[in-house]
């Protein structure tokens, strides 16, 4: 499952267990298809990984498979659901801390600047003094802008799996159509909800989740191994 620009929805997600590294995407050439390559394992001679390279469609569609087979079942998807929007909004709440935080520090460094230029157009300083300090300020002032612009991106997603729970809801008696008619991005928003990360070996798939997985579910806790 990929977006229409060909980005994997467990971007992010995947890593090598046996070598505890985060897996990166290969691009496919030719006729073979992108796949998920140990990060270790690349360009290096003297590595060796025994986690097999594994396709990224293949992978993604056996983890979402998984979840709307095994864990989002029509008793076990009200409870689940329930969790994530709470994991949701709890998250919500703290990226709006930290985007509020963000937003303090731009008010701080805007008023400095503004006290320099002040005190340079009035004489008291010389801008030859002050021009490394307005240049320093200048790259801290755009990089807080890119905070802050990434703040708002998670607090959107955040917000907008919050209030998908009625959404939800509607799908109970097919979650495999919901997960499928959500675009891409929010379908990463909500798989990032569920899943921590996804340990690929060779031969199996290990899911551990967020949240404990409900009763009833297969293996009642925090994580999933599916057999490749």
């Amino acid at each position: 499952m990929t977006s229409r620009d060909s980005q994997p929805v467990l971007a992010g997600l995947v890593k090598c267990r046996g070598c505890g590294v985060p897996m990166t995407i290969a691009e496919g050439q030719a006729d073979r298809a992108p796949r998920y390559v140990c990060s270790d394992a690349i360009g290096s001679a003297d590595r060796r990984c025994d986690t097999p390279q594994i396709g990224t469609g293949r992978l993604d569609e056996l983890v979402v498979d998984h979840l709307v087979t095994r864990i989002l079942t029509d008793d076990l998807l009200q409870e689940v659901v329930s969790q994530v929007r709470l994991e949701a909004a709890r998250r919500a709440l703290d990226q709006q801390r930290n985007l509020d935080v963000v937003q303090d520090n731009l008010d701080s460094l805007e008023r400095d600047r503004t006290k320099l230029v002040t005190e340079v157009e009035g004489g008291e300083t010389s801008y030859a003094e002050v021009s490394d300090q307005l240049d320093h300020m200048g790259d801290s002032w755009r990089s807080i802008q890119d905070e802050a612009r990434q703040a708002e991106r998670m607090l959107e997603g955040y917000q907008y799996v919050a209030a998908e729970e009625d959404r939800v809801a509607s799908y109970a008696r097919n979650p495999d159509t919901y997960l499928r008619q959500l675009n891409a991005a929010a379908t990463r928003d909500l798989l990032e909800m569920l899943i921590e990360e996804v340990l690929v070996t060779a031969g199996s798939v290990d899911v551990v989740y967020n949240l404990p997985l409900p009763l009833g579910s297969e293996n009642g806790d925090q994580h999933s191994v599916i057999p490749l």
